[in-house]
């Protein structure tokens, strides 16, 4: 049976490469879309095949072990198929970041004193620039990314609508994900008492409204890029995206949405009137949103004083820990990873209230300011992509970056208030920026020249662009 597994899997390998010469882009596209659905997937064979119980350790390891196949095959992609573009010209500063990035990471991952946690530690931090240098490796098609693009959409309006359901279901979803029976009476999952907070696929409605708070401004963006029917469709995905949200009961994910919705909104819509139309409609379906959770007495929309004075008294003491030890305390040291794997070296306690502070809590200082870093070169890249995209007019483009810089700045804010690092949310930060990226124009185009226009994602071709710097651009 070993031997057929062997064989088995090195044939699997040998297909993949195959199909990653013959078809990188729809590779990376399938990739990108199997993230955030991959947990349900062995959710479904472990019933069969592993323990349904992951308080004991072997069953996040094999999730863990999946996003880490997942991570491995983006990165077999853009070594097999994008071998040439690794060397190129495009994205050349941001890809040398990237490169700096992963190094350090694994340096700190090294220098960790404990090896497991450390190794998980290391695959969350270094998913984000993996996957948006195999997204920039690769170069996507135009079509490629719209494909993937609306892979995206489709999956998060999927994950949304399960969610929806799980109000129904109740405690039934998570127990059979395999992640314990809820504690009804608990606030994680049921707000003491008074309500109950879906977590669908993902499994925990904390990780559940990271994923759709950064879903809810791609597609805001993309539905601004779009035209006629596929703005009506894009628009219904965000109207779900939006009731999920809502009952996730998580503020981080309010907040993120929030902000990253209204910036997508402003540099996706052209004209003022439209910019102040769709910025007010965000503004308001967020107001909408808290009104509905304070309806429904989810009490984590407005916490007591209590909960916010321990919530201050964790920050308080996290900074007391990273003064303690200014270079960290290892990665994997925090949160999920380590109260699941053996820290049992480290301080307990490690528990974060932001995702700044748990990369300071595991890299000390020089850990925060790789990762703020690494969100400042990420936002320089975009906001120059999506400024030559208006200036070639090219709206396509121009909407997908700024649903990218929306999608980001969620991110950026729900990480404030909690400390959730996920590869399901993940994938749409750095996924969707390296999608956009790849469509840009390569180098600055005349503002003269900016005088053809295309329509949107799903439009046809109204009038041909003029030949801009890059025609290998043009072409897409």
């Amino acid at each position: 049976m070993s031997a057929l597994w062997v064989i088995a899997g090195v044939a699997a390998v040998a297909g993949f490469v195959v199909a990653s010469l013959r078809f990188p882009g729809a590779v990376l596209a399938l990739l990108l879309v199997l993230f955030p659905l991959h947990t349900l997937g062995l959710a479904a064979i472990s019933h069969g095949l592993l323990p349904v119980t992951r308080g004991g350790g072997p069953p996040l390891r094999v999730i863990y072990a999946t996003d880490a196949t997942l991570l491995t095959a983006l990165a077999l992609v853009a070594i097999v198929a994008g071998r040439r573009s690794l060397l190129g010209e495009r994205h050349r500063r941001l890809r040398r970041f990237l490169v700096v990035y992963l190094l350090l990471a694994a340096i700190m991952g090294v220098t960790s004193p404990t090896t497991e946690a450390a190794g998980w530690g290391f695959m969350l931090m270094a998913a984000g620039p993996v996957i948006l240098l195999a997204v920039l490796a690769v170069g996507p098609s135009r079509r490629v990314v719209r494909v993937a693009i609306a892979g995206l959409l489709v999956t998060a309006g999927a994950v949304a609508a399960v969610g929806l359901v799980e109000q129904h279901l109740g405690a039934t979803l998570p127990a059979w994900l395999g992640v314990g029976t809820p504690d009804l009476d608990g606030a994680f999952y049921a707000a003491h008492g008074t309500g109950y907070r879906s977590g669908s696929a993902l499994g925990s409605p904390l990780w559940l409204g990271f994923y759709l708070a950064a879903a809810m401004p791609l597609a805001i963006g993309v539905a601004c890029a779009v035209r006629r029917w596929g703005r009506l469709a894009v628009a219904a995905l965000a109207l779900i995206v939006v009731a999920a949200l809502t009952v996730t009961g998580t503020r981080a994910g309010y907040a993120g949405a929030a902000a990253g919705g209204v910036l997508a909104a402003l540099l996706a819509t052209r004209s003022r009137m439209g910019r102040a139309l769709v910025a007010a409609a965000v503004v308001a379906t967020g107001a909408a949103i808290v009104a509905v959770g304070y309806a429904n007495h989810v009490q984590q929309v407005v916490h007591s004083g209590a909960d916010n004075a321990a919530h201050l008294a964790t920050v308080k003491s996290d900074l007391d820990l990273i003064a303690q030890r200014p270079l960290g305390y290892g990665l994997g040291a925090t949160d999920v990873i380590g109260q699941s794997f053996d820290t049992s070296s480290l301080p307990q306690g490690l528990a974060t209230e932001d995702v700044y502070l748990s990369r300071g809590l595991q890299g000390g200082v020089p850990g925060i300011v790789l990762y703020l870093l690494s969100l400042m070169v990420l936002s320089v890249a975009l906001l120059d992509a999506w400024a030559e995209c208006r200036r070639a007019g090219d709206l396509e483009a121009a909407g997908l970056a700024a649903a990218a810089l929306g999608v980001l700045l969620a991110a950026s804010v729900a990480g404030l208030f909690l400390g959730i690092e996920d590869l399901a949310y993940l994938v749409l930060v750095w996924g969707s920026a390296g999608l956009a990226l790849a469509v840009a124009p390569a180098v600055p185009v005349p503002r003269r020249a900016a005088v053809g226009r295309t329509t949107m994602l799903g439009g046809r071709l109204l009038d041909q662009r003029p030949a801009i710097a890059s025609s290998r651009i043009a072409r897409r």
